[in-house]
């Protein structure tokens, strides 16, 4: 769970859990609030009274998918002091993290792009989920450029997401266009 989400009962949990076993298996069109309800053995009603929709759910599910990253990223042993480098490596481990299960990712990214993501996903301050991926790297910039770095990775991040879980790119490729894109923003920041 995200250090920033509120703390969830058990049919909260429940509900969550379902729903990202559904997720994975049927993708974002195929999640219905019914089919949650149903399979957490609860009343509709009761979906709905927690999660006003399946947007909704599954950005609670990504805000744990962050959290998950999060800790993935704090056993990291980053042995090289090239903030290129170190943020390059972090974005390989997130992305790779994220695609272990693309269906859900593909759920997540739909929402992502949706009125509930807007709210979640796209901050351009220092409680943004990127922002959180990369803030040893990014903490000691003046602050104009540490969020437009930010936002930049967050971009890059995002469409090396969608390129690669819809299979228009292969992951070697991805990680090899966020590596050289973090020497060139990282380059150009310390050049100026």
């Amino acid at each position: 769970m995200s250090p920033n989400a509120p703390l969830r009962n058990a049919t909260q949990t429940r509900l969550l859990a379902v729903a990202r076993e559904i997720a994975c298996r049927v993708g974002y069109e195929g999640l219905t609030m019914k089919e949650v309800a149903d399979r957490a053995e609860v009343a509709r009603v009761t979906a709905y009274h927690y999660f006003a929709n399946k947007d909704h759910l599954l950005a609670e599910i990504a805000a744990d998918l962050e959290a998950e990253v999060s800790a993935e990223l704090a056993r990291l042993r980053l042995r090289t002091q090239d903030p290129a480098a170190r943020a390059a490596r972090r974005l390989v481990v997130a992305m790779a993290y994220l695609l272990r299960e693309p269906l859900l990712l593909n759920a997540v990214l739909t929402v992502a792009m949706g009125e509930q993501g807007q709210r979640i996903f796209l901050h351009q301050d220092d409680s943004s989920p990127v922002w959180r991926l990369l803030e040893a790297e990014l903490r000691g910039l003046p602050e104009d450029t540490a969020r437009s770095l930010g936002r930049l990775f967050g971009h890059l991040l995002h469409s090396s997401l969608l390129s690669v879980s819809s299979g228009a790119m292969s992951m070697k490729q991805a990680e090899d266009d966020l590596k050289l894109a973090a020497c060139w923003l990282f380059a150009g920041v310390l050049v100026s």
